[in-house]
């Protein structure tokens, strides 16, 4: 099953959302969902940053 495209004018930069509390995110690598749906950020160095709304 292939994924749907969307164009670029439906998206919003949101960086100063990602500003992580602890740590800097040098270069993203991978994401994901845990079980009950929160969002995970993985950068180079290993660290994992959750995503929560602000």
């Amino acid at each position: 099953m292939q994924g749907s495209l969307f164009p670029a004018s439906s998206y919003e930069r949101r960086n100063q959302d990602f500003t992580p509390d602890a740590g800097t995110i040098d270069q993203l690598v991978s994401f994901g969902l845990d079980g009950v749906g929160n969002l995970y950020i993985v950068d180079i160095a290993g660290e994992i940053f959750e995503v929560v709304p602000a």
